[in-house]
């Protein structure tokens, strides 16, 4: 009996040998599995304020909301600044316009769509996306967005006054429409149309959407519930928490110095049909001054965002990594008053812009990671690279002392004090005391706002460290005033509306941050709302208008009005542009794909980005130090300007 339980458990193990051998390589075997692939992203601060419309949208934030939620945006912007369909996303589009001129995209959505959970995403969750988005009761927990901005009937649901947005209307399963006022149309309405679903079943799991002709409103059968309440248990319960989400990557864990995202199988792909090439994302914070040494050693893939020429000369002889660079969506500049004293003459603002050395400023106060630009744009964007050669053929105002004296004898102030003998530039120096004055014996002076900076470190200020040598040889009498912040911005944006005799300030030192939607009118109309330079110009005001009343699909026509305006608003010049910035990405040389560009950041382009081996080190490649350069400036920030100072140079 022994003997046959002993032949019995060799044959057993002889079977179960055999069956392993049989198994196909790989099913079963750890070894035979490959290593999910992680990228590590690093940052100096980790906030985790992932909830779209909470926490400030820098450090992490932006870049997260980004992974979990806009993927699935009903019209996204690329690289370059176009606002395009996603047809990932969107199955029909219909566009009709009624007689008031609204205009009313009907959107059918695919069926395939998933949330993270796997249940399917449907055309209630844009809907309440909106309605969530755009109420008074998510201003009210501190939030903030745009979303339902531009739709008919968003002041009267935003301010609360109306319970149903008017523009919006749930019309079944996977259809829904969206509304524009008719004075919202025009070539970039599509940019209201940016929208991505948000998960009402998650959210809000008692509300229900009711849509009628006077628009959609979010209701409830309990008669407990409240929009506010939830709004208000949405930022105490999921602010820092794993959630529902739809986009390439899921929240998987999140600590004070890492988040780390997981690939989402349910991601159907981005508006190029791209899906996730790496495994996990790590977020890792790390110290501000050992951004690019840590990725010299691995201990991240990648950096993003850095602006010091310091740190970007010595990386760039590093075999470790590689360098991606984009320019900065928007400019630093000098901004002129053109309704006030003697800078309502273009002459005299053409002949400021002639006394500043730009290559000079851009070395000295950008590190040397700065780049000229000529006009309003970005050198990101789609307008300026379809039209690159008229814009850089545009006149380059640059310092020129002949130059300036030849504008200054074609405005008024061509005099000596007398108002009749011809001013002599031979006899203006930086110290001579000889200006220029017009017909009527006035001194052409020029008085120049900076903000306090409690250091009286004058010379290292952009615009001063040159005109307080360089305008005297013009003739001109500029002076420099130091304000604090709140008084200065008094005088920027309210100058013409203070008291007779308090209006003293010509110029101020601003930097404009742009965005992919283009709208001139609003800045440099004579009737434009945010018209802060006060220009005043027939043919700006003639070319603005055009561009705005024109349709989304009108690319050609916009195109070139865009280039009219950037000729105009050189010639006219109501801000003295100098220069605009050029950010930087570092990144392991085994990580393809990694780049930012002034509309998108690495994360809208996480499906492009893919990760090999590390390549061994060269034995010969002695360990790299840094110069580790300080923090040497500070800005101020301001709505959709910022106070220029050394920080941006």
């Amino acid at each position: 009996m022994r003997r046959f339980l002993a032949l019995a458990l060799v044959l057993l193990i002889c079977v179960s040998l055999i069956s392993c051998s049989e198994k196909p390589k790989g099913e079963g075997d750890t070894k035979g599995k490959e290593e999910p692939v992680t990228l590590t992203v690093g940052m100096t601060c980790l906030e985790g304020n992932f909830i779209p419309g909470l926490g400030e949208d820098h450090y992490d934030n932006p870049w997260v909301k980004t992974l979990l939620y806009e993927f699935y945006s009903l019209y996204v912007i690329t690289d370059v600044g176009e606002i395009v369909l996603n047809e990932t996303v969107v199955n029909n589009l219909n566009i009709n316009t009624d007689g008031a001129g609204n205009k009313t995209y009907t959107f059918e959505i695919h069926p395939d769509l998933k949330w993270n959970n796997g249940e399917p995403i449907k055309a209630q969750d844009y809907v309440f996306a909106l309605l969530w988005q755009a109420s008074k009761e998510w201003e009210a927990v501190g939030a903030k967005s745009t979303a339902g901005q531009g739709l008919l009937g968003y002041s009267n649901y935003h301010g609360g006054e109306a319970d149903h947005f008017a523009g919006v209307q749930l019309l079944d399963d996977y259809k829904f429409s969206l509304t524009i006022g008719a004075d919202s149309t025009g070539f970039f309405e599509t940019a209201f149309m940016t929208i991505y679903p948000l998960p009402m079943a998650a959210w809000s799991p008692e509300a229900k959407i009711d849509s009628s002709p006077d628009g959609a409103r979010l209701i409830s059968d309990n008669p407990q519930w409240s929009l506010g309440a939830d709004a208000w248990h949405l930022t105490m319960r999921q602010q820092y928490s794993a959630m529902v989400s739809n986009g390439p990557f899921s929240i998987e864990r999140f600590s004070d110095t890492e988040t780390t995202l997981k690939a989402n199988p349910h991601f159907k792909g981005d508006y190029l049909g791209r899906k996730p090439q790496v495994d996990y994302i790590v977020l890792h914070s790390i110290r501000t001054y050992q951004d690019v040494e840590a990725c010299v050693r691995g201990e991240v893939d990648a950096m993003t965002g850095i602006d010091n020429g310091y740190t970007l000369e010595q990386v760039l002889d590093v075999e470790e990594v590689d360098v991606a660079y984009h320019s900065r969506n928007g400019f630093g500049g000098m901004y002129f008053h053109c309704d006030f004293g003697p800078v309502q003459h273009k002459e005299v603002r053409q002949a400021l812009a002639c006394l500043i050395d730009p290559q000079k400023l851009i070395r000295d106060h950008y590190d040397g990671c700065g780049q000229r630009v000529n006009g309003v744009y970005s050198l990101g964007h789609w307008l300026y690279l379809d039209n690159k050669a008229a814009i850089d053929a545009l006149p380059e105002y640059k310092l020129d002392i002949a130059n300036a004296n030849s504008l200054l004898d074609q405005s008024p102030y061509r005099y000596e004090a007398d108002g009749k003998t011809p001013f002599d530039a031979s006899k203006a120096t930086e110290d001579s005391g000889y200006f220029r004055h017009n017909a009527q014996g006035e001194r052409l002076v020029i008085n120049h706002v900076e903000m306090e900076d409690g250091g009286g470190l004058i010379a290292y200020k952009p615009i001063p460290s040159q005109l307080l040598a360089n305008a005297p040889l013009a003739g001109i009498d500029w002076k420099l005033h130091e304000l604090d912040f709140v008084t200065a911005l008094e005088h920027m944006y309210d100058g013409p509306k203070l008291p007779k005799g308090e209006r003293r300030y010509h110029s101020f030192p601003l930097s404009v941050n742009l965005s992919a939607v283009f709208d001139p009118y609003l800045q440099y109309h004579s009737d434009g709302p945010d018209n802060i330079v006060r220009i005043s110009d027939p043919e700006l005001d003639d070319i603005t208008l055009k561009m705005r009343q024109l349709e989304p699909h009108q690319k050609e026509q916009f195109s070139a009005e865009w280039v009219k305006f950037q000729t105009r608003w050189n010639q006219v010049l109501p801000i003295a542009p100098l220069a605009s910035n050029i950010y930087y990405d570092v990144f392991r040389r085994e990580v393809k794909g990694f780049y930012t560009t002034p509309f998108t950041s690495w994360a809208h382009n996480v499906c492009g980005i893919t990760k090999e081996e590390k390549a061994p080190r060269k034995a010969d490649s002695p360990p790299t130090s840094f110069y580790r350069a300080p923090a040497r400036f500070f800005f101020s920030s301001l709505p959709y300007h910022y106070w220029l100072t050394d920080h941006d140079f």
